[in-house]
């Protein structure tokens, strides 16, 4: 029984060590709300929201339908 418990101690925690301690987020849009502040005021200097990622933004925000359709969308909301 103790060999059993040991085991399982061992095997818990191996998957610990496989579970992610956190995560990254890679994309600019994880506000799915009108653009504001320094995400427009900035948009022609930022390497990686430069103006065409903008562009095709506007477009997938605008299918969603509403602004209270895109909050509730928004990954950043939703936490």
């Amino acid at each position: 029984n103790r060999d059993n418990n040991v085991e399982k101690k061992k095997k818990k925690k191996k998957l610990l060590q496989l579970v992610p301690s956190g995560a990254l987020l890679m994309c600019p849009f994880v506000d799915y709300t009108k653009p504001k502040g320094s995400f427009i005021e900035y948009i022609a200097h930022d390497l990686i929201v430069n103006e065409s990622v903008f562009e095709e933004g506007e477009q997938y925000l605008q299918t969603l339908g509403s602004e209270e359709s895109n909050r509730r969308e928004s990954p950043v909301h939703r936490s």
